[in-house]
């Protein structure tokens, strides 16, 4: 296969739990080239095409261009309609014969020949518009608002004539071009990018998702001769490579069921239910006997750490009192039926912690859990959604599920959580699993999956949910793009930074209103913003590519776990030093000391520009999910120099070795 412009060398290996780890090797990448951190100017979104096919293509998206060039068609038929109502009676129209324009084009075909000829298809046409007016809209809006630039973005020409008509009657193309005009020197433009016709376009569509019909993945497993349940306070999972260290606690965590054929199968599409026949196969994660020991031990607030809720008739209660949650007030809750959520165990069980501390190396997202306590014959939660993917591990008890898949693309994968549904939101809509989960068995739910459940008359329920994926999705990726892109689009492109134009307020709006100024909306208005939308488009695929990683990478280090240290670990770390207060001899370093990187995702380079860089880590966060500002070690070294020295730390990140 391939590899694709901007790619990281790597080598693969393979866990012993079978999940192939790519780990990357000792190459950076390229320096940026402007003011924001992490900037690369590097494209990775080119395609593997080969040169004959791309003839082919450019021929034939270049001929079906020369018909609709050829078509007669009045400039009428592309004008936008501003009402429903009206559709075929208020068309907007270009006004090409003002001063102002003429002025406009004049400059224009000084500095560009191509806009010479663009500039003289549109005076024919105006010509000859008394014979056009039945051609196909989608003609004009090709000749009059795309680019030959654009127009050569591999999309098949099939798709490009696809058509969609907006709510307010404006026909748009559905393919990846967005609609320009010839008047400005694209080949001038920075943020233009480099063979741009052979960018990737994304192949999936909604049509892929299955909706209610999507079968889940259920397995079943036999409790082996000889075992011995794992004992999670001996850290079981712990390898040198911690990312090996995270395979072997995820293949725990859904075994039998295998580790790659979940990602690819199952991982935020359908429902898994693992049935091992096993009670002891969570060993001591936790129990009842933990929840008692930590409200009498900690400090828990009711809200902040423990919500009581009950689920009656249809109907959730939240029985929450203030300040601080007592042991025998949470009791006397579970003897009334309520249900007991500890919302963030991981700050007070070392187990929960541990586990959750090693999934994030793999997820590369904070991964939190869940403690749900439920008294015999009861429920304490209504139906609802969560904006998280929920693996749900049964450690004590018995509890029945009902789950149900989104209907259709808009409910799929929702970035929010879902408040309460009603039976009768419900009604008629048909579950894609349910049953009951033993003591032992694991269940995963993905985001936007509604769920509900119940325990058995005759036993209570104790289930720990891990969850992952909170805020981490393109979109959320894109959200933290989009103003480093914008930034950096403004400081390189001028056309940018022009004003909007004299007038605008009488242009448009979304109120069915005359406004006065209308013929002006799309020359002045709509133009110029499309192209702007282009160049956004080149310069996040140019510049941005690799530096979304990083940018990611920083909320991640902002709301990660620390790393739970093992003993030895501890005992060499500032943690564990043993420090005498009164001694007044102060620990001294020298290049002979050796230092050993803790995690392979504890800590990452920076780039802040050209010249500086710094290091984010997550080795002094807190155990409890508040965004804290990020941890930044600084220092004086020239980046010529960390860029021979990161990488070699780590290669040999699990080995102890000298400073230098």
């Amino acid at each position: 296969m391939k590899k694709s412009r901007g790619s990281k060398q790597s080598h693969v290996t393979e866990s012993p739990n079978g999940i192939l780890v790519n780990s990357p090797t000792s190459k950076l990448k390229q320096t940026p080239k402007g003011k924001n951190a992490s900037v690369v100017n590097r494209t990775v979104f080119l395609s593997d095409e080969d040169e004959e096919e791309k003839t082919k293509r450019m021929s034939k998206t270049k001929a079906e261009k020369s018909k609709a060039d050829e078509a007669e068609m009045d400039e009428d038929s592309f004008l936008m309609q501003r009402r429903k109502g009206s559709a075929k009676k208020n068309r907007l129209r270009v006004d090409s014969s003002s001063n102002d324009d003429e002025e406009e084009e004049e400059e224009e075909e000084e500095s560009d020949e191509d806009e010479d000829e663009m500039e003289t298809e549109m005076d024919e046409d105006e010509e000859s518009s008394d014979n056009r007016a039945d051609a196909p809209i989608r003609n004009v809006i090709r000749k009059h608002f795309i680019d030959d630039e654009a127009e050569e973005v591999n999309v098949p020409i099939d798709e490009q004539d696809e058509e969609l008509t907006s709510e307010d009657g404006f026909i748009v193309d559905d393919g990846e071009d967005l609609m320009t005009t010839d008047d400005e020197d694209e080949d001038s433009d920075p943020t233009a990018v480099e063979g741009e016709e052979e960018m990737v376009t994304d192949e999936s569509s909604d049509d892929d998702l299955m909706g209610e019909d999507r079968q889940p993945e259920t397995v079943q497993g036999a409790l082996r001769m000889g075992f011995e349940p794992v004992n999670l306070d001996a850290f079981p999972f712990n390898v040198e490579d911690s990312l090996i260290s995270a395979n072997k606690t995820f293949a725990w965590l859904i075994s039998p069921y295998d580790s790659q054929k979940f990602f690819n199968d199952v991982y935020q599409k359908t429902v898994l239910y693992v049935k091992r026949n096993n009670r002891k196969h969570y060993g001591n994660l936790f129990s009842a006997v933990s929840l008692a020991r930590i409200l009498e031990e900690q400090y828990l607030e009711y809200t902040t750490n423990i919500n009581v809720a009950l689920y009656k008739d249809g109907k959730r209660t939240t029985l929450n009192g203030k300040g601080q949650a007592y042991a025998n007030v949470v009791r006397d809750h579970i003897q009334n039926g309520c249900s007991i959520q500890l919302v963030n165990p991981q700050t007070f069980d070392d187990r929960i912690w541990y586990i959750c501390e090693l999934l994030q190396e793999l997820f590369g997202c904070f991964v939190g859990a869940n403690t749900y306590l439920t008294p015999s014959g009861s429920a304490g939660f209504a139906p609802h959604w969560d904006d998280i993917d929920a693996f749900i591990l049964q450690v004590e008890g018995r509890k029945h599920w009902t789950v149900y898949a989104p209907r259709d693309a808009q409910e799929e994968l929702p970035l929010e959580s879902s408040g309460n549904f009603s039976p009768s939101d419900l009604s008629g809509r048909r579950s894609v699993w349910e049953g009951w989960v033993e003591t032992g068995d694991m269940l995963y739910v993905p985001r936007g999956f509604i769920h509900m459940a119940k325990t058995d008359p005759s036993t209570h329920s104790l289930h720990v949910t891990l969850s992952t994926g909170m805020h981490h999705s393109f979109a959320n990726l894109l959200k933290h793009m989009m103003d480093d892109a914008l930034d950096l689009l403004s400081e390189m492109r001028s056309k940018t930074r022009r004003g909007l134009p004299v007038g605008y307020l009488d242009m448009g709006g979304v109120a069915e209103l005359p406004y006065s100024n209308e013929e002006q909306h799309i020359q002045k208005f709509v133009h110029p913003l499309y192209r702007n939308l282009r160049a956004l488009r080149n310069m996040a695929a140019e510049r941005m590519g690799d530096s979304a990683i990083d940018l990611m990478a920083r909320e991640f280090f902002k709301t990660a776990l620390p790393p739970r240290l093992t003993p030895a670990e501890r005992e060499r770390s500032a943690l564990g030093a043993k420090t005498n207060l009164l001694n007044k001899k102060p620990l001294e370093w020298s290049m002979k000391n050796k230092v050993r990187i803790i995690r392979r995702h504890t800590q990452r380079l920076i780039y802040e520009n050209e010249d500086t860089a710094f290091i984010i880590h997550r080795l002094s966060n807190s155990r409890i999910y508040e965004g804290r500002p990020e941890t930044i070690v600084e220092f004086n070294i020239k980046v010529k120099h960390v860029k021979q020295i990161f990488p070699i730390i780590l290669d040999v990140f699990q080995k102890v070795v000298e400073i230098s």
